[in-house]
């Protein structure tokens, strides 16, 4: 049974910052006011500021948050360090320790009402994943709905291959039998 149709490039490149942001976009998910703004500004340092406002907009605008947080596009950058009134260049300097990030991420997440890819968001989204696969042969159609599903229910979206895999488990598992918990994990 295979369970790559992504190439590695493909992969990096969904698992990466956009090199570029429209302005609409940048609108939408890169602006902070109200409770986020207090969120982040009770944040240590101009570093943790606008680095948890770029993990915070990215959750929100991606659905997951990069592991190299010092790609997002230039415009974003400068737009929340424009709001925080600190350097744009403070993203560099922010977290060298990954615990930080770490945490911070389990931070954002908890902020902005989102929850991990655990057993009980598996179960649910597998349900749907299963009725999706039936209907559509292209798997990356199929991974561009899940992307957005888990973005519709809140969900932080795991690893690119992690959800490769369990599409290939969950069409298999469709084809086949009845529907069963076949998820890798992490």
């Amino acid at each position: 049974m295979p369970t790559r149709f992504l190439s590695h490039s493909e992969i990096e490149r969904l698992e990466s910052f956009p090199e570029e942001i429209d302005r609409d976009d940048l609108a939408e998910h890169f602006r902070l006011a109200g409770k986020d703004l207090e969120f982040v500004r009770s944040q240590y340092g101009s570093e943790g500021q606008l680095g948890i406002a770029v993990q915070l907009c990215a959750l929100r605008w991606l659905g997951f948050v990069p592991e190299d947080l010092s790609a997002p596009p230039a415009a974003a950058v400068q737009s929340l360090a424009a709001t925080l009134d600190v350097p744009a260049r403070a993203l560099f300097d922010y977290s060298v320790r990954p615990q930080t990030r770490r945490e911070h991420r389990s931070l954002v997440r908890g902020h902005a009402g989102w929850r991990t890819f655990g057993e009980a968001e598996q179960a649910a989204v597998g349900g749907w994943l299963v009725g999706m696969a039936l209907e559509h042969e292209r798997p990356t159609l199929l991974l561009a709905e899940l992307r957005r599903e888990l973005r519709s229910r809140r969900i932080e979206r795991p690893a690119i291959d992690r959800l490769e895999r369990g599409w290939w488990r969950r069409r298999e598992s469709a084809l086949t039998t009845a529907p069963s918990s076949c998820w890798p994990s992490s």
